[in-house]
């Protein structure tokens, strides 16, 4: 489920970068800019406000994990969420990752 909204969604755009946000090579956040990149962020910015409305587009959307990292996610229930690094829970204001709940849930990942 997952993994075929996440590849709908990266079909969908043009720039390798937006494509490598959606996939979780590169960060929602745009903290692993370097060198000229983080110069011009700007357009940095633009391509991963289209990657977010792709994902959005597709079934996804983007949350907040353990110390702020936001990955892409899939809801699978009342504040569950399917992530690349297993089954997302909210704790607070915040997700978790459970590893109990993530074992429960591993039909849902194809």
């Amino acid at each position: 489920m997952l993994s075929t909204i996440i590849a709908a969604a990266a079909a969908s755009l043009r720039g390798q970068y937006a494509r490598n946000v959606v996939t979780g090579r590169q960060r929602w956040s745009g903290s692993d800019l370097r060198g000229k990149a983080r110069k011009y962020g700007r357009s940095y910015y633009i391509q991963r406000a289209k990657a977010r409305a792709a994902l959005y587009r597709a079934g996804g959307c983007v949350i907040a994990i353990d110390h702020g990292l936001n990955v892409s996610a899939v809801a699978i229930g009342d504040d569950i969420y399917l992530t690349a690094r297993g089954v997302a829970m909210r704790c607070g204001t915040r997700y978790r990752i459970e590893a109990g709940v993530t074992k429960y849930y591993e039909g849902y990942a194809s």
